[in-house]
């Protein structure tokens, strides 16, 4: 219990008691109360007397069509003396003997409100609905429906608030209980109820998202994913549409729409339960024969995840090189080669060379060949395709370097004299037919003279190596 200021009061039950104290006469009588004070309480002497009266004339009307009229009127005087009790029961026998008399109904729910009966309140709502029309009966259905749903009768709520929306569609308030309970209705009729209220409530989460799952229920996955489209555009950073989409897309086999959606949600969300769906996202769209849109979301991921994942960037590769698309292939590869290190760093760059190789891009075989050299000089593969890639766009200069590099590393003797041939012919090319070998110690050590054919000087007289795809390497 509290007082006045709310402060709380604790009684004893033991040495405490309830008196109640009727003060009508105190209001009425001419010895009362407000009397003493020097008001004026004839006029209520007169509304006893009519009260009287009316009682009175109740008997003589008894079973005849007079009979809820003195009903009501009697009511409308009890309410003004504050005898609630009394109100309420002549106001639920007028309306029992005259359901369709609006003034028995509205005198019924305004003593229903006076003595906090909300089942007495309904009543009257009820009567009042069936004897009005147009805009009246919209706005007493809807608070029929409030009435309802907070007795928690939502099936009749929700009935209340469709029958509002039918002589209303512009009642936001029978909408909004709409919303709150068109679950209870079946899907088909729950979607076409939504579909309704979306020119009324636009595009809200609750709303789009009860609608999706309607629309799902029902078997209309086109509504449904154009539910969750408008939503995802809507609030694109509300990450509920995008799992619904994935979802939807992904049962549909439709790849633009899959695709799309996980990309927005790698971009919202790092939840991990998120990335493992983009995850599954990637296997459907591999599985539905989409391997392009797979390889460039696998990517993505990768871009998302926190920790380098060799293991994921190498399937992703693999993904994109069974896509075909070499430009993303590429990408993946050298993504590869930054997630590891040592040996296995050396062979995935040979990985991309290759990659290059098969493309006809020599530039950027190059480059991966001078990248393996970086991390292991003298490498004879490197070596090897390097050597091989100066001869062919007769690129003689870089070629000699790389013939050098190979014999500082070479210590079989044959091997060695082969290098020095080759360097020797190399050379010719861009000295004349006369060419001096000498020692490490700089002393002169024979004197070549070598003659090439017409075309082999013309050869040796071709620009460097060039390449259709971009600048010759520094």
């Amino acid at each position: 219990m509290t007082s006045g200021d709310r402060t709380p009061i604790e009684l004893d039950a033991r040495r405490t008691a309830l008196l109640v104290v009727d003060v009508q006469n105190d209001f009425c009588h001419p010895d009362g109360f407000f009397a003493g004070f020097g008001f004026d309480v004839r006029p209520c002497g007169e509304v006893a007397s009519r009260i009287a009266q009316l009682e009175a004339a109740l008997l003589s009307v008894s079973g005849g069509p007079g009979e809820p009229i003195v009903l009501t009127e009697l009511c409308g005087w009890h309410l003004l003396m504050g005898g609630l009790q009394r109100a309420l029961d002549c106001a639920y026998r007028a309306c029992a003997i005259a359901p369709q008399s609006r003034l028995a109904a509205a005198r019924l729910w305004r003593a229903s409100a006076l003595a906090l009966d909300p089942e007495g309140q309904r009543e009257a709502l009820i009567v009042l609905a069936r004897a009005q029309g147009g805009s009246m009966r919209a706005r007493t259905l809807a608070s029929l429906a409030r009435s309802l749903e907070a007795a928690g009768d939502f099936d009749a709520a929700l009935e209340c608030a469709e029958a509002t929306l039918a002589a209303q569609p512009t009642a936001a308030d029978a909408a909004l209980i709409a919303l709150r309970h068109a679950h209870r209705l079946a899907p088909p009729r729950a979607a076409a109820l939504l579909a309704g209220l979306r020119p009324l409530l636009g595009c809200s989460p609750p709303l789009s998202l009860s609608l999706v799952a309607a629309a799902r229920a029902s078997g209309a996955r086109q509504q449904a994913l154009e539910a969750t489209a408008e939503l995802r555009a809507e609030l694109p950073l509300l990450f509920e549409p995008h799992l619904l989409t994935l979802q939807l897309a992904s049962e549909r086999g439709e790849p633009g729409p899959l695709f799309s959606a996980a990309l927005a949600l790698l971009a919202i969300s790092q939840d991990p339960n998120h990335l493992a769906r983009v995850e599954l996202a990637v296997l459907r769209l591999v599985e539905i024969g989409a391997q392009g849109a797979a390889a460039r979301l696998s990517q993505h991921i990768l871009d998302a995840r926190a920790r380098s994942d060799v293991a994921y960037a190498t399937s992703a590769a693999e993904l994109a090189r069974a896509s075909g698309d070499g430009e993303l292939t590429t990408l993946a590869l050298e993504r590869v080669v930054s997630t590891l290190h040592g040996p296995a760093q050396i062979e995935s760059l040979i990985g991309v060379a290759t990659h290059h190789r098969k493309r006809r891009d020599r530039v950027a075989e190059v480059r991966a060949w001078l990248r393996v050299l970086a991390l292991s000089a003298g490498h004879p593969a490197a070596l090897e395709a390097l050597t091989r890639l100066f001869a062919e766009c007769g690129d003689v200069g870089r070629l000699l370097v790389v013939l050098s590099i190979g014999l500082d590393g070479q210590t079989d003797p044959d091997a060695r004299k082969q290098r020095l041939l080759d360097m020797a012919s190399a050379a010719a090319r861009v000295g004349g037919d006369r060419l001096e070998l000498r020692t490490a110690d700089g002393q002169l050590a024979a004197t070549l003279t070598l003659r090439f054919p017409p075309e082999a000087r013309a050869r040796a007289s071709r620009p460097a190596c060039s390449t259709p795809r971009s600048a010759a390497p520094a």
